[in-house]
């Protein structure tokens, strides 16, 4: 149950957001995600699930950019940066997946 709640809580998807944010400025923005919640860098399997995942939303929001837009302006955020739309949205998806993560969760 709690991943269903903090997949959709305002408040995650905000942090979400802002990790994003962070990430985009880095020349490695998964491995920045991964340091950053999970304390660690991703092994490779981890790694090519991850960037699997990050491929296909990235396209599906390049595809949208309005949709790209509108998940990125969540909460108190501003719109990202119309260039960085599809990027932006598609890096929240994977900081929110990894936010969901026991791993993260729970840091045992």
């Amino acid at each position: 149950m709690h991943a269903l709640t903090l997949l959709n809580d305002t408040t995650m998807l905000e942090a979400s957001r802002v990790l994003a944010d962070q990430a985009l400025e880095d020349d490695d923005p998964i491995d920045h995600l991964a340091r950053r919640l999970l304390f660690r860098s991703l092994d490779e399997s981890e790694r090519d699930a991850v960037e699997t995942a990050w491929n296909i939303n990235l396209q599906q929001f390049r595809e949208a950019p309005d949709d790209a837009t509108t998940f990125a302006t969540v909460g108190q955020q501003f719109p990202p940066k119309e260039k960085d739309a599809a990027e932006t949205a598609a890096l929240m998806t994977i900081a929110s997946l990894l936010l969901n993560l026991d791993e993260t969760l729970t840091h045992e």
